[in-house]
């Protein structure tokens, strides 16, 4: 028998051996038939670089000469390989360490535009990802121990659909193809180097777990669990939030140039409309406005943090981050509940790196992140603490009722912060129905606890709406969104909805920001890299709107339905971009300047070589990962995916896809990923097996079901009853009210104005006094006024207004925010602009008066 497995193991290793040996020497003649296409083959034929061509034809030739002589049972060669076989743990550590340092340091140290060397290292990541497509394939056919961890019937069907898709969209370029309009880039990428430490990370911390606990006994015990437990989560959370506050970030579409004079930012487009749903909320003026909000979780959350904290968008957005960073904690959490907690390390990990880049990424592409104010990122906290809670519910069946309330109030939150998240609570109501068909009468009483929460969360703010504008936000939104996305044309501007007393914007007029390349970038002094400012371009989302977009690919898809399988599609498939699909660069600035992050969006499918196979790789690791979910927990473990699908398919319905519209959901990509690559670890012995965890646990106290509806009560009642506490700071005032306000004594010993100059201002039809809550000072050129230079406001009284004063000199001093503020000036006859000509801070007691206004003007 003995000698019987030995030929068994010489022969696999012979055929491992040997096709790998081949598949890297047709790389090598690839890769020289590329070179022969260059123009270094001309140019530079002794170029040092071409060493790199070489590496697969050496690792070529050593791989079929080993399969030889391995075949021929020649000892010193077998005993070779035991060799490699005991110590492979340490060996695959150091082949991870010196491989990624080699790459990083050619990333920082060649011209990465070089042809020769990308061509090069191409080759090389081809190599790498060969091996890997290998040594799965050896696994999935040859492996006697990988039943034991995976459903093999179950990864057969994910295999046999995914290559079933894949086909009919390289046939049909569905999901491919640009949309006209809101076909957004791929996703935020990891880098390779990021996956290389996190599995050695894993390694390590799996191969060493026993001596590590022998040292620390005490943690083995029932309190030393907690607080191990608690001293991770703190660890995740505070690691988290101090490199996400220090990632260097710049303006974007949703975030203004940096403001002089200490380069400062306020949100622009979407994000402001988010902000200025709290600002108002704290003056008193609603949540409501300036637009029909079916976003006011976000709202409150942000009026909240200005009241607490002002109107420093820097300070703001670190509390903010502060508070998302619990993100990586719950997936830590998620990835602990389907293994243990090396495999949760492991993901908070990849989820620190990825959001990071995210928000580097600002500069380049139309990306949501925790320092903008946006929503994406926060309903994807929300999203991945109702995978964790739903995880636990099902994990063992649980009837306890705690489970489906508080499901629910997670999902009346979702629903709240995006609409989207509707769609999603229609697949989780689906998803109990079928868990427990075998038990329908209880599947039914917990769906019917879970809508009850939902309700109880999202109940009283669509009361409150339908009693002061008889209709409903959600309702609103979709039909708004169905209409404007299909049955009008890709253009946006504002509509308004009567409301009563007030009208309310419900969209905002696209703006087009310009680069800023001699402004002063937050934060970029501290690091080490040139930042590409002067490479930003817009994003598809601005694109959408020009006359180029209009005219693109109007007639590839043809119906409503074959639009909505597109953008579903490309949702699917611009997620797997963030997974590292390629070795070379490791800068992630040049990793963006590749046409998947192109805008507007031309990309259709094609990819070098190098892409494809690293693509094959990762979708089959990810069927690892399903499979092993299935194995283990049933339909429990799909439970991320099915979040991940409905919500795609909630933006496909509406329209979009790609880009800040994946990042609610992206994380269910990488978490099957690594579930994949634990699987891997575990079937080739490189670290000791590890149950699921699949311990079921004790039922709560009975009166945890009603603590927790409690708390789902306060939360719905948060929204209405928070947003009529705050007083009313602002009646829109008449002009003689304003007028009376003026310091004029202090106007006229500081200024050139005198109550004869500010009287003729009065009594002139065309000019106006406001007073108002200021926001939002922007200093910089504007085309609209002969002056050219101008300080804009946003002044809120509370009717919204802008407010250009011409302002040609340098910014000194920083522009107060967030004041009582008094303006008056002339309205521009011509296109209704308010034109300022001495503006009042009232707390800050300073004036600014326009520098290009002639004193004797009047508005006449």
């Amino acid at each position: 028998m003995s000698k019987l497995k030995t030929n068994a193991l010489t022969g696999k290793r012979s055929l491992f051996l040997a096709i790998n040996g081949l598949t890297y020497l047709g790389i090598t003649v690839y890769q020289w038939y590329c070179y022969f296409s260059l123009r270094s083959f001309f140019e530079d034929p002794k170029s040092p670089w071409l060493v790199l061509f070489f590496i697969p034809l050496v690792f070529g030739i050593i791989y079929i000469l080993l399969a030889v002589l391995n075949q021929k049972k020649v000892n010193a060669i077998q005993k070779f390989l035991d060799s490699i076989s005991r110590n492979r743990k340490v060996i695959t550590i150091i082949v991870f360490f010196v491989s990624t340092v080699t790459i990083y340091i050619i990333s920082h140290l060649v011209k990465l535009d070089d042809a020769l060397i990308n061509v090069g290292m191409s080759g090389v990541g081809l190599l790498l990802y060969s091996m890997v497509l290998i040594l799965l394939f050896f696994i999935l056919f040859k492996g006697e121990r990988s039943s034991r961890f995976i459903d093999n019937r179950f990864l057969s069907i994910t295999l046999l659909v995914i290559a079933i898709t894949w086909l009919i969209i390289s046939i049909t370029k569905f999901g491919l193809e640009p949309d006209v309009a809101y076909w957004n880039v791929a996703a935020v990428p990891v880098l390779w180097f990021v996956l290389i430490f996190v599995l050695c990370v894993i390694l390590l911390l799996s191969n060493h777990f026993d001596w590590i606990s022998n040292k620390l006994s005490w943690f083995s015990t029932s309190k030393g669990e907690k607080l191990l437990e608690i001293i991770i989560i703190i660890a995740i959370w505070a690691v988290a939030s101090f490199i996400w506050i220090k990632a260097p970030y710049s303006n974007s579409y949703f975030l203004t140039a940096p403001q002089a004079p200490d380069g400062h930012y306020w949100p622009s487009s979407d994000a402001r409309l988010m902000d200025l749903g709290g600002q108002y909320l704290i003056i008193g003026g609603k949540l409501e406005t300036p637009y029909f909000s079916e976003k006011p979780f976000y709202g409150l959350f942000l009026g909240i943090l200005h009241f607490l904290f002002g109107q420093n968008y820097e300070i703001i957005t670190n509390v903010q981050i502060i508070i998302l960073a619990l993100f990586p904690v719950f997936i830590y959490l998620l990835g602990k509940a389907f293994s243990n907690r090396i495999l949760g390390i492991g993901l908070a990990i990849f989820a620190v790196s990825k959001e990071l880049n995210a928000i580097f990424s600002t500069y380049k592409i139309s990306v949501s992140n925790s320092r903008l104010m946006m929503t994406e990122f926060p309903t994807a906290l929300v999203l991945v603490i109702l995978a964790y809670v739903m995880v636990k519910w099902f994990k063992n069946k649980s009837s306890d009722k705690k489970y489906p309330v508080l499901a629910g109030i997670i999902l009346g939150i979702a629903i709240f912060t995006r609409t989207n998240n509707v769609i999603v609570l229609f697949a989780v109501i689906a998803f109990v129905i079928i868990v427990m068909r075998e038990n329908i009468k209880i599947g039914f009483r917990q769906v019917g606890i879970l809508l009850i929460a939902v309700l109880i969360v999202i109940g009283p703010w669509i009361i409150y709406n339908q009693i002061n504008y008889g209709r409903d936000p959600l309702t609103w939104k979709i039909q708004e969104a169905i209409k404007n996305r299909f049955f009008e044309s890709n253009t946006r501007g504002f509509n308004e909805i009567d409301l009563g007393s007030k009208t309310v914007q419900v969209e905002i007029q696209p703006r087009y920001l310009e680069s800023h390349s001699n402004q002063s970038i937050s934060s970029l002094n501290a690091y080490d890299f040139n930042y590409p400012v002067n490479s930003f371009v817009f994003n598809n989302y601005n694109q959408n709107f020009n006359d180029q977009a209009q005219t693109e690919n109007t007639d590839f898809y043809k119906s409503k339905t074959s639009i909505v399988v597109g953008h579903l599609l490309n949702n699917q498939i611009k997620s797997l971009f963030v997974l590292p699909f390629q070795i070379y660069p490791a800068r992630l600035t040049y990793v963006l300047d590749q046409e998947y992050w192109q805008e507007p969006v031309t990309w259709n499918g094609n990819m070098p070589a190098e892409g494809i196979i690293a693509f094959v790789v990762n979708l089959i690791i990810l069927s690892f990962g399903l499979a092993f979910a299935w194995r283990h927990f049933g339909w429990t473990g799909l439970i991320p995916l099915i979040i991940q699908v409905s919500y795609h398919l909630s933006n496909a319905l509406v329209r979009t896809s790609g880009s800040r519209y994946l990042v609610a959901v992206d994380w269910v990509v990488y978490f099957y990923f690594l579930l994949g690559i634990w699987f891997l670890l575990q079937a080739v012995n490189l670290i000791p097996k590890v149950n699921p965890n699949i311990q079921k646990e004790q039922t709560g106290y009975k009166n945890q079901f009603w603590i927790v509806l409690v708390i789902g009560v306060v939360i719905g009642l948060l929204l209405p009853v928070l947003n009529i506490t705050f007083p009313v700071r602002y009646t829109n005032e008449t002009k003689e009210q304003v007028f009376e306000r003026l310091p004029i004594s202090r106007i006229e010993e500081e200024t050139e104005f005198n109550l004869e100059h500010i009287q003729s201002y009065y009594e002139s039809p065309n000019s106006f006094f406001l007073y108002g809550r200021e926001l939002y000072p922007e200093h910089g050129e504007n085309t609209e006024i002969p002056a050219g230079w101008a300080v804009t406001f946003t002044l809120l009284t509370p009717d919204q207004h802008q407010i250009i004063l011409p302002f040609n000199r340098e910014v000194t001093e920083l522009i107060p925010a967030g004041e009582d503020f008094i303006v008056f000036g002339c309205k521009d006859p011509k296109n209704d602009m308010l034109i300022a000509h001495l503006g009042y801070f009232v707390q800050s007691d300073r004036f600014i008066l326009s520098t290009s206004i002639e004193i004797d003007e009047t508005c006449e």
